[in-house]
């Protein structure tokens, strides 16, 4: 009888560990999969005289950036040096890079003007356009920020679909700015209801955030493999959220009046355009 408890306590005891150790590992990992490295600020590209609003991969390591203070295209490398620039554009704002094509809303043309390979097309739309302010691609998937009429212009190979209208209910908005296919959905930087806001390919409302950030005109948004950047510009701050809209991180350091934000490689670019200057950011 001694022997049975005995054993049974010594049994107890081995079991009380493993559910300690188990308990540990398990808060072990919680918190390490809870840490999120932080974007540090490495360095600035000076852009003088240029009044950059959008920018894009040039795909060869290289960037495009759209001078709507002198109506051009810029082509530089990461240490500033112009590499390239085409004219002829009547205010270029955000662009997109798209199976070697550079898509890039002209808002004062109301045009969407697509450059591959040295040719030089406007893309054809069911839809007139009220100063398009942003536009991106997703195979034969093309969508508009239609500012002014406070919408989002959709084509594909078999429909043309418009959504929004000018309001704050979900699913409206209030000159939306830029615009970006990304895990299925459609991301739209909703600019002056200060928010995000995320919809299928049908055009359905899946989710809003941003708004408990009090920003002051969300101009740029992009998104990457895990998380979202958007551009609070009156405020200066770039807000980095997870792809469920979740708060990760404010940058605060080194911006001027940010409008766009660009992920290549391990680098975060921001383009400020009240300052004339492309931040770079590192993890």
């Amino acid at each position: 009888m001694k022997k049975q408890r005995q054993n049974f306590i010594f049994t107890l005891l081995v079991a009380m560990q493993l559910i300690t150790f188990f308990s540990c590992k398990n808060e072990t990992n919680k918190h390490e999969k809870s840490v999120i490295k932080n974007w540090s600020f490495d360095k600035k590209i000076a852009l003088d005289s240029f009044g950059v609003i959008g920018i894009a991969s040039a795909g060869d390591g290289n960037l495009w950036l759209s001078d709507a203070d002198n109506n051009q295209l810029i082509k530089i490398n990461t240490d500033g040096q112009i590499l390239e620039t085409q004219d002829g554009f009547d205010r270029p704002m955000h662009i997109a890079e798209r199976d070697e094509a550079l898509l890039v809303a002209e808002y004062s043309a109301d045009i969407i003007r697509a450059i591959h390979h040295g040719h030089n097309d406007t893309l054809d739309f069911p839809e007139d356009f009220d100063a398009p302010s942003g536009v991106d691609a997703e195979g034969n998937k093309v969508a508009v920020a239609d500012f002014y009429n406070h919408r989002i212009v959709f084509t594909d190979s078999t429909a043309n679909l418009t959504f929004g209208q000018k309001g704050t209910a979900p699913g409206e908005l209030t000159y939306p700015t830029d615009v970006q296919f990304a895990h299925g959905k459609l991301w739209v930087a909703d600019a002056y209801n200060h928010r995000a806001q995320v919809f299928d390919l049908t055009g359905k409302h899946l989710k809003t955030f941003g708004e408990a950030e009090k920003m002051n005109a969300m101009t740029g948004i992009f998104v990457g493999e895990k998380q979202v950047f958007v551009t609070d510009f009156e405020n200066s701050r770039v807000l980095v959220y997870d792809l469920d809209g979740n708060l990760e991180q404010v940058i605060t350091d080194n911006l001027d009046k940010p409008t766009d934000a660009l992920i290549v490689g391990n680098l975060l670019f921001v383009v400020n355009y009240h300052g004339r200057f492309v931040s770079i950011f590192k993890l």
